[in-house]
């Protein structure tokens, strides 16, 4: 319709004045018909014109249209108005009219009979086309919108059927079509089949041509009361389904089409639309619009497997499939596309129950079908569709169809997702498994498909992964090198793939491969790893941490090396260790910091500090049982290599099993690496972990000497990283914690330069100044603990060096602070130095000050622990000691005021955290109390050798005993010292001769003797006819002067001289001694006519008379540090009976002169000291006189007839021909030879050989082995021995065995006499006094004996007018039994103190077997050296367990032949040898060994096993410290101690372990066992007794067995006498009355 005609249209509708929003009661308006009136009819007739006629109407159209018109009028008006409706008439005029007919029509429906067919004819026959619409609004009025087609029912269809075409043409169709459907909803049965059949047909050309949506919607509308309320003809059932086909495949219609599909499906008719459907798309020409075949797919897969499907349709998917197939043939995309669709609801909906293969393969050849057609492209849409399904099908399909669908995938496998093609590899390598001829199409297929031309990498980390599978496996069925050939030939281009991850895996799968290669193949691998490592290199700094798979080759190479070293060839190592050091060389040339470059450096380094070599220079590494080494990798260099020792690396295939060559693996080049590391790496973690490992390595000497390494250059490194002030440490350093300051660098250095120590014969003399001055620098940082053991080992390890820098590092020291980390190590430092004499023996008082100023702040008890103090007070004690007697003096003021300062107590305690738990428990009181005695003990050793040195024990002499057996005793308490005066005595009355009874028979006895004793039991002058053959050794200082046991030629002096020393110290006499020689009368003597003899014998009758005997007196001062005993005459003539007559001087020197054995000194092989004036000599030869130095030494010339005496304030000179009557008379055996390697401390045992007399038996001519021991006490039997001898007739002919007699029964003593070192003033004590008169429970009374009275001497020697307070003045110790056992119990604390310690060797594979180690009789020769080194090996059966102390070994045999013991000044050692005991074959536990060794605090254990020694390997409760030490090559060991406690670790420290050398090994374990035996037995006595007495020390425990008798003494004076004042005040007026204490 035009706009022309729509304007009529709207003005003829508007004519009326009628609105649809006015509402109009029309039931009021039509209760009283409206009566028209003649007027009105007259208005609208003919007669008027057409306007007013028009006017008319309009007038009476409201009137019509609201009310009910009177009976007739409707006709009447029809019937004036029916000529307006002619042809003639304008449109616009008609228009009016039939809009008038419908208001009417509407005014008066209710009312109408028969008018409804009048108005209805007039509708049909009114045939023109301008009327159409208007006639269309008044049928629509007339029959209600199609509801209501009373009186013209069967003429409806046809004539709306007439209409569609009319309406068409004017594009009204929806019109018609609405009404047309209401016509079916509400006059379905007027309507005849075709009438239905012509509107669907109709409805299909308009569904097909038009655009209007509402045409469509209407026509769907049409379709749906079809089939609700009329039915469907059967000849319009395929138009009616090409309708709905066309109408779905509109958007907005899909829902409506399926629902009126649906619908017709559900009908009877649903079997024939689905054949409908299928014939449809098997029609290829028949339908020439693709979109109502999609339709017809679409409604195929809705009504069978659809969401909403019609659950009335059997059809099996089957009977389908063909026509989809079929319909693919269109090669169009949009068929397609729903037939994918369509497959795809059927798997989902039906997936589970399509169980039979026949189906899926159905299926599954549409799919393929479409895959093969010419239109699918992967631009189309129905390719992810595709791919959605086939996602669907790998859910649902079953195994029997696997093939198809992945036939299927492999075809777009480009298009699928990851999952699917793991999918399809998975399947793939199903096929590989197991023989297959096309093993390898198939296999490199699916690497170069899916990993060499696959860009995902998912996928191809699948790819490699199953290549990982499939390798091991095909190698049942084919060549290995065939497989890994197709691999390499692939995975090669991994080093192009861009992602890291597939790099990282492939470099995964080629070191597996690697790892099983022997031959060519090994190499290629080798060639891609290094192309992937290179290229990591060539990345720029923001992508360097992209290095995950470098990482993951560095650590298959390291696995691989781990691997290959222990397969029969060595050469694939040896590549890949070139190979990791040569990417440290290419980093460190050009440095990034990147995280997985700095760990790739880190693992790499970490690997090459792995690395070890046996003293086979065997390669090795660190495994889960230990180290283990290849057996034809050597440690060295290509020069090492021998050309005609060289076989080819592998065998060719095929060819005979050839002997592996021997291939070098030059660690020189890791060497380099870490030294750039260390000049270069500016990360931190890499440099700790280098600083942590070095040390370690440095341990190996093997790999560091055999590689060549330059010692020199780290050291020279090490030495600036701490000197070098611009190297910017460490504000360069990365990665580094906030607060790391340079000074904690340095702390992390210090051990690898302490490691170096053992290296000294590596390294030049001025670079080991460098690294003492490193040590040095470190002693004022947190790791001065670490330096100072360094300087420890330099010490034992470069004494050349330490000679001349020892006395600037002691000045050094000196001025550091004393505090806690550094006491142990400073005090060991100066420990250790004890034991190396020739490095001090040029030491001048400022060292000595020095060391002293060092060790006398560790002793403040309120700082330091027990331990610490006790170690302090132990070097005080040895040095002053060692120290040249000039200087004493001074010293002592020195240390006594330094101890002194200590007394005072601080304003602020130590905390509880500053001391350790063992002080702590101690009171301020009880620490005052403990450093008072400590400071006792130390002035008392100072007072006593400040001017010369004795013994600590002394020893009475047979005639000493004979003189004072019978003599009173008393002993008074002076001070801190218990002094006991003895003198001589007897009978008061003359028996014959003017003799008593015992002298007269002694004297009797004794004269018979003489006449056949040997001449040379009497004459000293015999034995000195013979000169001594002596050979000076070395120069030494006055303070290193020796007792010496014979006299001295001139020959001897004049060599002195020439040495120009203060004296000669070593001598070296012949080995064999000729006794016989010795023992043959002189001529002169043998000459003497019986005259002669018989005034001899009344001059020595005369000689003994009582007189003599009654003059003598012995002063015997018991004090902490030990005991002196002075054997004096007076001087004075005496008031007796008879006149005191001389004694003869042979009889006497034995008596006045201490017992000196015989020694033998070995040659020292170093010489030193300081040169001293020839004038001390010079004069003593000149006047004749003794030589004495220290106060206990007497030289004399044999070529004087009479030798010269020594002199004491109470004796007059006496013959010094003691040496004889110790040979002779006092049963003396040769001592051993010392042997000064290290220590001088240190003695060996050796066998001497001589003849005692020329008669003796060849089996008594024997001389038993001899402890070089001083022990100048003697026993019982030695005592009654020689009474017997002096008091027995003695068959002159038959001497010897007397002699031998004694002999055999004596111990050979170390006499302070015999030549020692400095280390030696002061020879080891007795522990007892085994006189049995001495400490008798039962003295004999006063009144009872004659002589001088012990009192008579002791006002001599002790009075003073006034001694100050009661507590100062001596007191008489009372001959009670109570205080008679004190002295005894005083007398068994030796003034030393005794360690033992066990020691056990352990063999090859004894780690963890306790009876194995224990039953070891020997061990390997570097064991036994260290024995030898430890102490001195003596025969258990010739000691004397009351003088040497043996810690509970049997001397019997039952616990060995040999024993391990070792001394010095101030203590003993012994050592528990498990291998020295015997092994009992009915103790097969070895708990005989066991009870000794596992006993003892400390263990050294030798262990060779190679394997860690486990502390509970040997069981006990004892032991708290085990020092292992592990032999190592280049002779050096790896000490370390392992401890039971942490309150031990706290107290001694040395968790770390120690390189040293076989040469310092002894001495440095030594040392070590006794500190660790001092701070285990402080442990033990802390947990045993009470603070108090907590220190371990014998003189402290004589100290307090002193003041405990005092403090008895003067409680029962003070219970006697109750005016006893124990602190009177001093009052000079005041005089004491020495009557009380004597």
């Amino acid at each position: 319709m035009s706009k022309k005609e729509k304007s009529l249209h709207e003005k003829v509708k508007n004519f009326f004045g009628r609105r649809d929003t006015t509402p109009i009661n029309f039931e009021g308006l039509r209760a009283v018909p409206y009566t028209v009136s003649p007027e009105v009819f007259k208005d609208i007739s003919s007669e008027n014109n057409v306007s007013h006629r028009i006017r008319s109407l309009k007038d009476l159209y409201e009137h019509v249209y609201t009310k009910k018109l009177a009976e007739y009028h409707l006709e009447a008006i029809c019937q004036h108005i029916q000529d307006l409706l002619n042809v003639n008439q304008s449109t616009e005029t008609r228009h009016i009219v039939f809009q008038f007919y419908c208001g009417l029509i509407h005014g008066q429906l209710r009312n109408m009979t028969i008018m409804r067919s009048y108005f209805f004819r007039l509708i049909l026959l009114h045939n023109l086309p301008d009327d159409l619409m208007p006639r269309f609004d008044m049928l629509k009025a007339l029959s209600d919108n199609g509801k209501t087609i009373t009186n013209f029912e069967e003429e409806m269809g046809p004539f709306l059927l007439n209409l569609f075409l009319d309406f068409v043409a004017v594009g009204k169709e929806a019109d018609l079509l609405a009404l047309f459907t209401n016509v079916i909803k509400f006059n379905a049965a007027y309507l005849d089949d075709d009438v239905i059949e012509g509107f669907v047909k109709q409805i299909k050309k308009t569904c097909s041509c038009s655009k209007k949506d509402e045409d469509v919607q209407e026509s769907l509308n049409v379709f749906e009361a079809i089939l609700c309320y009329s039915h469907l003809p059967k000849t319009a059932l395929h138009p009616f389904i090409c309708t709905l086909c066309a109408t779905v495949n509109l958007e907005n219609f899909v829902p409506c089409s399926w629902k009126q599909m649906r619908n017709l499906m559900g009908t009877f008719a649903g079997h024939s639309v689905i054949f409908h459907l299928c014939k449809m798309l098997q029609d290829l020409t028949g339908y020439p619009d693709p979109k109502i075949i999609r339709g017809a797919v679409y409604f195929i897969s809705m009504a069978l497997w659809g969401p909403n499907k019609v659950l009335t349709l059997k059809v099996f998917p089957t009977s389908i499939m063909p026509s989809f197939s079929r319909a693919i043939d269109r090669n169009d995309k949009c068929i397609a596309y729903e037939i994918i669709s369509a497959l795809s609801k059927l798997v989902s909906e039906c997936g589970d129950q399509l169980e039979y293969g026949l189906v899926w393969d159905s299926i599954l050849d549409v799919i393929g079908k479409i895959l093969d057609s010419e239109f699918y492209s992967a631009t189309s849409s129905c390719n992810k569709a595709l791919q959605d399904f086939i996602t669907l099908a790998e859910k649902h399909c079953p195994e029997d169809s696997h093939e198809r669908l992945y036939k299927i995938i492999d075809k777009c496998s480009e298009f699928r997702n990851e999952q699917s093609i793991k999918q399809l590899i998975l399947y793939k390598e199903k096929k590989l498994c197991g023989f297959n001829l096309d093993f390898f199409i198939v296999f490199g297929e699916l690497i170069e498909k899916f990993f060499r031309n696959e860009s995902r990498p998912a996928i191809q980390l699948e790819v490699l992964k199953i290549i990982q599978r499939v390798r091991p496996k095909s190698f049942y069925y084919f060549e290995e090198d065939l497989v890994d050939q197709i691999i390499l030939q692939h995975v090669s281009i991994a080093v192009t793939v861009p992602d890291v991850s597939v790099r990282k895996e492939a470099v995964k799968l080629v070191i597996t491969m690697a790892e099983s290669k022997n031959g060519h193949g090994f190499y290629e691998i080798m060639e891609i790893i290094e192309k992937i490592m290179i290229e990591c290199l060539k990345l720029d700094d923001s992508s360097v941490d992209s290095c995950s798979d470098v990482v993951a080759a560095v650590e298959g190479l390291i696995s691989i090396f781990k691997k290959k070293l222990f397969d029969f060839y060595s050469h694939h190592c040896i590549e890949v260790f070139n190979l990791l050091v040569h990417h440290m060389q290419q980093q460190y040339q050009n440095l990034q910091y990147g995280e997985e470059l700095i760990k790739i450096r880190k693992m790499i380094l970490e690997f090459l500090f792995q690395i070890r070599a046996n003293k086979r220079k065997q390669i090795g590494l660190p495994t889960e049982n230990g180290l283990d080494y290849h057996l034809f990798l050597l440690c060295g260099s290509d020069d090492d290599k021998d050309p005609a020792g060289s076989v080819p690396s592998s065998p060719a295939p095929g060819s005979p099993t050839l002997a592996p060559a021997v291939s070098y693996l030059n660690f020189g080049q890791a060497y380099q690496v870490i030294l750039t590391c260390l000049k270069e790496e500016k990360d931190w973690n890499i440099l700790e972990m280098v600083f942590r490992e070095l040390p370690i390595l440095l341990r190996n000497k093997v790999l560091i000497l055999c590689g060549k390494c330059s010692v020199n250059a780290l050291c020279s490194i090490l030495y600036n990283m701490i000197h070098d002030n611009k190297s910017g440490i460490p504000g360069i350093l990365k990665n580094a914690p906030p607060r790391l300051t340079r000074t904690d660098v340095h702390c992390y250095i210090f051990p690898c330069v302490a490691a170096l120590t053992s290296y000294h014969s590596c390294i030049d003399s001025h670079i080991q100044r460098l690294l003492n001055h490193c040590l040095q620098s470190g002693l004022v940082s947190r790791s001065a603990k670490i330096c100072m053991e360094g300087l420890t080992l330099c010490l034992l390890e470069m004494q050349n060096s330490m000679l001349k820098l020892l006395p600037e590092m002691l000045l050094k020291l000196s001025k550091i602070s004393a505090t806690k980390i550094v006491a142990v190590p400073v005090l060991e430092f100066l420990s250790n130095l004890i034991r190396l004499p020739h490095l001090y023996v040029s030491f001048v008082e400022d060292q000595y000050m020095s060391i002293f100023a060092i060790a006398l702040p560790y002793t403040n008890p309120f700082k330091f622990n027990q331990y610490t103090v006790a170690l302090a007070h132990h070097v005080l004690s040895m040095w002053f000691l060692k120290c040249r007697i000039p200087f004493r003096r001074d010293f002592a003021k020195f240390i006594a005021k330094g101890l002194r300062s200590n007394l005072n107590v601080p304003r602020e305690l130590p905390t509880q955290k500053e001391v350790d738990n063992s002080s702590n428990e101690m009171s301020t009181d009880a620490i005052l109390n403990l450093h008072t005695e400590l400071m006792e003990t130390g002035l008392d050793l100072m007072a006593r050798f400040t001017f010369g040195m004795c013994t600590n024990v002394p020893q009475r002499s047979p005639i000493a005993e004979f003189l004072l057996e019978k003599g009173q005793k008393s002993s008074w308490l002076v001070g801190n010292k218990i002094v006991t005066i003895t003198t001589s005595g007897c009978g008061t009355k003359s028996f014959k001769h003017g003799l008593c009874e015992n002298c007269y028979t002694s004297s009797h006895e004794m004269t018979k003797s003489l006449e056949k004793v040997e001449p040379i039991f009497m004459d000293p002058d015999t034995f000195d006819s013979r000169p001594a053959k002596f050979t000076s050794q070395r120069k030494r200082h006055c303070s290193a002067i020796q007792r010496t046991n014979t006299t001295f030629s001139k020959e001897i002096l004049s060599n002195a001289n020439k040495s120009k020393d203060d004296i000669t110290l070593h001598y070296k006499r012949n080995t064999d001694l000729d006794y016989s020689h010795c023992q043959e009368p002189s001529a002169e003597f043998t000459n003497v006519d019986s005259n002669a003899e018989s005034k001899e014998k009344e001059k020595i009758n005369r000689h003994l008379c009582s007189c003599w005997c009654t003059s003598w007196a012995e002063v015997h001062i018991r004090r902490p540090t030990g005991s002196t005993s002075w054997m004096m005459r007076i001087q004075n003539q005496l008031f007796l009976p008879s006149a005191p007559p001389e004694v003869p001087l042979s009889i006497l020197s034995s008596l006045i002169l201490p017992q000196k054995p015989k020694v033998k000194e070995e040659e020292e092989s170093e010489a030193g000291g300081l040169q001293s004036s020839e004038s001390d000599i010079l004069s003593l030869i000149e006047s004749e006189k003794e030589l004495s130095c220290e106060g206990a030494i007497e030289i004399t010339s044999s070529q004087k007839s009479n030798a010269s005496m020594r002199r004491t304030n109470s004796s007059p000179d006496m013959n010094t021909g003691w040496l004889q009557q110790s040979l002779e008379a006092e049963t003396k055996c040769p001592a051993s030879e010392e042997s000064v390697i290290l220590d001088r401390d240190q003695t060996e045992l050796k066998q001497p050989s001589g003849k005692l007399s020329r008669k003796q038996d060849p089996v008594e001519r024997v001389k038993p082995k001899n402890l070089k021991l001083n022990l100048n006490s003697i026993n019982k039997d030695r005592s009654y021995s020689v009474r017997s001898a002096l008091s027995a007739n003695i068959d002159a002919s038959n001497p010897p065995p007397f002699e031998q007699r004694l002999y055999k029964n004596e111990v050979q003593q170390s006499a302070t006499g015999s030549f020692r070192d400095r280390g030696h003033t002061i020879s080891v004590m007795s522990p007892s006094r085994p006189t049995g008169s001495e400490n008798s429970a039962k003295a004999p009374e006063v009144s009872h004996r004659s002589g001088m009275s012990p009192s008579f001497v002791f006002l001599q020697l002790f009075h003073n007018s006034s001694f100050g307070p009661a507590s100062q003045k001596p007191l008489l110790l009372q001959q009670t039994e109570a205080n008679n056992r004190a002295l005894n119990v005083l007398d068994h604390i030796p003034p030393y103190d005794t360690h033992k310690i066990g020691i056990v060797y352990v063999d090859r594979g004894q780690a963890d077997n306790e009876v194995a180690i224990l039953s070891n009789d020997f061990g390997s020769a570097r064991y036994v050296a260290f024995l030898r080194g430890l102490g001195t090996m003596v025969n258990l059966c010739d000691i004397d367990p009351k003088k040497t102390y043996l810690g509970g070994l049997e001397t019997n045999g039952i616990d060995g032949q040999l024993g391990l013991i070792w001394h010095d000044d101030v203590m003993q050692v012994v050592f528990h040898v498990a291998t020295f005991m015997r092994n009992k074959e009915s103790d097969e536990m070895r708990n005989e060994k066991k009870k000794h060794v596992a006993n003892d605090s400390v263990m050294i254990v030798y262990n060779e096993s190679e394997k860690d020694f486990e502390v509970s390997t040997i069981k006990g409760r004892v032991t708290n410290a085990w020092i292992i030490i592990q032999p190592e090559d280049f002779d050096c060991n790896i000490v370390s101690v392992k401890h039971r406690s942490e309150e031990l670790v706290d107290m001694f420290g040395h968790t770390e372990s120690y390189l040293v050398s076989d040469r310092s090994l002894p001495v440095f374990v030594r040392q070590m066992a006794l500190h660790a035996n001092l701070a285990s037995l402080i442990i033990s006595r802390n947990q045993q007794s009470s603070p108090k007495f907590a220190q371990v020390s014998n003189w402290l425990e004589r100290l307090r067995a002193i003041k405990r008798l005092r403090s008895k003494v003067l409680e029962d004076l003070k219970k006697k006498n109750e005016n006893f004042e124990f602190e009177s005040p001093y009052d000079a007026n005041d005089y004491d009355d020495f009557t009380d204490y004597v």
